[in-house]
């Protein structure tokens, strides 16, 4: 990627094909980033760049590149073959990581977790998607019936996934309703106290 390149993509801002991140937070946070533009579309991951595109530039490259390859060979299932470089613009050190487009490995897995990219954000695929995603990977393997199984499984236990975090969201509503509840009544019956006594 040449220098203009890099500019334009700084200046567009982040898409569902471009991501800023100011340093890595975490293996696992890349490696859901990487494979979401994987299971996607493709896209490019800027690391040393803040949100609005401002450069902050990169400290310690060699470990931002260790990472990355920990997170695509190690982390995303099956591996992911990334193209990386580090630039320099504007006087700092920026590492670009190029996810190409989908390939016949599609979809790629993290932790048994897959994620697809929405807008500027990663999310969990949905099991339709994630069926189309396993029925095209089928039809590229030489055997087929047992790439339809292993996919049959994963996106069982996708839906598992998706049915427990519904369910815990709607834990959390209901017990904030119920905080929120409980601390009315308190203060309705503190008040009424007062007016007693």
């Amino acid at each position: 990627m040449d220098i203009d390149e890099l500019k334009m993509m700084l200046q567009q801002g982040e898409s569902n094909t471009v991501e800023f991140k100011v340093r890595l937070s975490s293996d696992n946070n890349l490696a859901i980033v990487l494979s979401s533009f994987a299971n996607t579309m493709g896209g490019k991951l800027l690391i040393g760049v803040g949100e609005k595109g401002n450069v902050k530039g990169v400290f310690g490259v060699e470990s931002v590149l260790s990472q990355i390859q920990k997170a695509t060979q190690t982390l995303i299932s099956p591996p992911l073959n990334v193209n990386v470089q580090a630039a320099k613009i504007y006087g700092r050190d920026v590492v670009i990581v190029e996810v190409p487009s989908p390939s016949k490995d599609v979809p790629y897995s993290v932790g048994e977790t897959y994620y697809q990219r929405k807008g500027s954000y990663c999310s969990l695929i949905s099991s339709e998607k994630l069926a189309d995603l396993f029925r095209a990977r089928a039809s590229n393997s030489s055997d087929r019936l047992k790439s339809l199984e292993e996919g049959i499984e994963q996106l069982s236990e996708q839906n598992v996934r998706l049915e427990e975090t519904i369910l815990n969201a709607s834990n959390w509503k209901t017990k904030a309703i119920d905080y929120v509840m409980g601390a009315v009544v308190a203060l309705v019956l503190s008040i009424l106290l007062r007016a007693i006594f």
